[in-house]
């Protein structure tokens, strides 16, 4: 008898264990894939938690900013900056600045070239 060509043969616990390994690889392709599918997800909870509260800081700033322009200081600031209106009792003092001529003589002027301004201002109160 001649011998056979040899075929690959498996026993019946060997195709057991075949099974187990392949079931195996099977369920670590399933657990690796939801592992990084938690991972991105946890990720982007931590990116909406961040923008959740600089959210919440911005309209803290806002609800002061509102609360302060609905107020009684705002409007006075406005009134006295930009409409420069006074209050009953308050001094209005409006500084108008002295020219200085090329044809006006250098002692007749009330300025000199070299005075500092905190003299004119003391000159305009108090005289010279």
């Amino acid at each position: 008898m001649s011998p056979r060509p040899s075929r690959f043969f498996l026993g019946g616990s060997q195709w057991m264990i075949l099974a187990t390994i392949v079931l195996l690889v099977l369920l670590g392709v399933g657990y690796v894939e939801r592992f990084t599918q938690n991972v991105s997800a946890q990720a982007e909870l931590k990116q909406w938690e961040r923008k959740v509260a600089e959210a919440r800081q911005r309209r803290a700033f806002l609800k002061e900013q509102l609360d302060y322009v609905q107020g009684d200081d705002y409007s006075d600031q406005q009134a006295r900056e930009v409409l420069k209106w006074v209050k009953p009792g308050d001094t209005p003092v409006e500084v108008v600045p002295v020219e200085v001529r090329q044809n006006a003589p250098q002692d007749g002027g009330r300025r000199e070239m070299g005075q500092p301004f905190w003299r004119e201002w003391w000159n305009l109160f108090f005289g010279p």
